[in-house]
């Protein structure tokens, strides 16, 4: 059996990244919470901006630190943060896993070919689901 190369209705679900320079994190987990209705009682119209700690000044903005905050938040929440993939290839193999098993992810990609991975597909513990 073909494992499926998308999430089914990704398509269905936009959502802008309102600061050019250190949004993508909280826009992304935005894009996932949206996509699993997961939090369909949220109001999101300033979940970016709430969790954007490198805007407020409060922190960095990376996949560990953001997902703290949004599971800090929303306890029911919860987030699994992979790092440390020997290539890009062992990082490319766990994403097709995550999205065999229907779950979304977030993830970094290096702008060097050369450079091993440190950060990792962000996807909704499966625990939780």
């Amino acid at each position: 059996m073909r494992r499926p190369s998308k999430l089914n209705g990704y398509e269905s679900v936009a959502v802008r990244q309102r600061r050019a320079r250190t949004g993508c994190i909280p826009s992304g987990i935005e894009w996932m919470c949206r996509y699993m209705k997961a939090l369909e009682e949220w109001d999101y119209t300033n979940f970016q901006e709430r969790f954007d700690l490198a805007a407020q000044g409060t922190g960095s903005n990376d996949f560990t630190s953001i997902a703290t905050n949004v599971s800090n938040a929303y306890p029911s929440f919860r987030w699994r943060v992979e790092q440390g993939f020997a290539n890009g290839a062992a990082k490319v193999h766990r994403i097709r896993e995550i999205i065999a098993e229907r779950r979304p992810c977030l993830l970094s990609l290096s702008r060097s070919p050369t450079a091993t991975s440190t950060s990792c597909p962000l996807s909704k513990s499966t625990s939780e689901r």
